[in-house]
């Protein structure tokens, strides 16, 4: 038997609505540094990004015996600080069976306009 352990990569996309800055960003690692040493997990890195508005997005991979399961991507996702609104939107879409429920770049709507 092998002592090796295969990790499943996890993926959790985090919004917070607060300006992309170094404090924010600061702030955002401590709180999921602290949910990742409460559930002890140990394997996870962690990545910033900055949207479109100027908001902080973050995207964490988690490295665990197993995938998890699509709610308790939205219970952690809420848990690291992402936007309530959108983690209850989340859980509605799990629950509704939709297939590409983690939206976090997403266009909110389109419009074309046509000259007369």
């Amino acid at each position: 038997m092998s002592g090796n352990i295969e990790l499943t990569e996890n993926v959790l996309l985090i919004d917070v609505d607060e300006v992309f800055c170094s404090s924010t960003r600061r702030k955002v690692a401590k709180r999921i540094a602290e949910v990742m040493d409460l559930l002890n997990v140990e394997n996870y890195t962690l990545d910033f990004r900055r949207s479109t508005s100027g908001y902080t997005h973050a995207v964490v991979k988690l490295y665990l015996k197993r995938k998890l399961s699509d709610l308790e991507i939205v219970l952690l996702q809420a848990l690291c600080g992402s936007d309530w609104k959108r983690e209850a939107f989340n859980y509605m879409r799990v629950l509704s069976g939709i297939e590409n429920w983690n939206v976090l770049f997403v266009k909110k709507f389109s419009k074309s306009f046509k000259e007369g």
